[in-house]
């Protein structure tokens, strides 16, 4: 640091410079705090979304589910059968004529029976149902989170800051009995600064983008419900293996007969339902968050190891 003064007075004489007031700041180009500690931060409300995910994808997910009566509600059976005619004729011949085969079929087409009303269908209990699916993707999720109110943050600490043209005091600071042409500043040290409290109206910025977000592995060891229903019907297509009626031998005539069950199920109702689940890892890509932060306030601020590359007091 070097400074210019006025220079001294003659003995008895008075020097007015020496009873004026000189007012005078201090400005900073650029500060450089390499840390900071903010005892508390009070924020508000955060408003944050909605979340969207490109892709979400869950690896190596088991389920194991268990409950007690499972009803089955109004069950109507439909039943078809697809039929064909078959044959098959052999005809032998004497040496040296081959023997005739004659083989074929021919659709007879579909015969319908129902449907019928079975009503409802009790299953006692729901027991050791496993599944384990090794990749699980969902495209273009969206999610809307509720604001955030009230947060309260303790002992955070910031690393690296900076400030651009900072004018210390900003009212200015005053020195008696003092005249001083100019002072200038460079490489200056200063141990430690403190700020009582802070306060920002608010915050805002485009939304952050997190091109992976992994989070795993992820485990639900039990989960209960006391009842749960589906919304809307059940519809199962059964298709069941064709099986041949007919005679045997060298003239051999039948039918191929493949029947079809259509079920439809007005709905499916459990009870006492237990479950565990497990999600080896949960990926998700091209996450894009939108957030917005009202009424931060900002309590004990303690910067420490500030650099000042330079000032000018004029």
């Amino acid at each position: 640091m070097r400074y210019v003064a006025s220079e001294p007075r003659r003995p008895g004489t008075v020097d007015k410079t020496e009873m004026q007031r000189v007012i005078m700041l201090v400005n900073v180009p650029e500060l450089d705090a390499q840390q900071a500690g903010l005892q508390t931060i009070s924020i508000g409300d955060v408003s944050i979304g909605p979340i969207t995910v490109a892709t979400l994808v869950a690896n190596a997910v088991g389920v194991n589910f268990s409950s007690g009566p499972a009803v089955l509600n109004n069950v109507v059976v439909t039943l078809t059968l697809q039929l064909a005619a078959t044959w098959n004729i052999h005809i032998p011949m004497p040496w040296p004529i081959p023997d005739v085969n004659i083989s074929g079929s021919q659709s007879l087409g579909s015969a319908t029976f129902g449907p019928f009303g079975v009503g409802d269908v009790l299953i006692p209990s729901l027991a050791g149902v496993s599944l384990n699916i090794p990749t699980l993707t969902v495209a273009n999720t969206s999610a809307t989170v509720a604001p955030l109110s009230n947060l309260q943050l303790t002992s955070v600490a910031a690393d690296t800051i900076k400030a651009q043209n900072t004018q210390l005091p900003s009212a200015g600071f005053s020195l008696a009995g003092l005249l001083l042409g100019s002072v200038d500043g460079a490489n200056i040290t200063v141990p430690a600064a403190a700020i009582g409290s802070a306060s920002v109206g608010h915050v805002s910025g485009p939304p952050i983008s997190v091109p992976a977000l992994a989070l795993g592995p992820v485990s639900a060891p039990s989960v209960t419900f006391p009842s749960a229903q589906t919304v809307g019907g059940l519809n199962v297509q059964i298709d069941l293996s064709t099986f041949h009626i007919g005679t045997t031998g060298d003239i051999a005539i039948g039918f191929d007969i493949t029947p079809t069950a259509q079920t439809h199920v007005d709905g499916l109702s459990i009870s006492n339902g237990q479950a565990s689940a497990s999600v080896g890892q949960l990926v998700a890509h091209n996450v894009v968050v939108p957030y917005d932060a009202h009424n931060l306030t900002l309590a004990n601020l303690g910067i420490n190891n500030i650099a000042i590359p330079s000032f000018a007091i004029a």
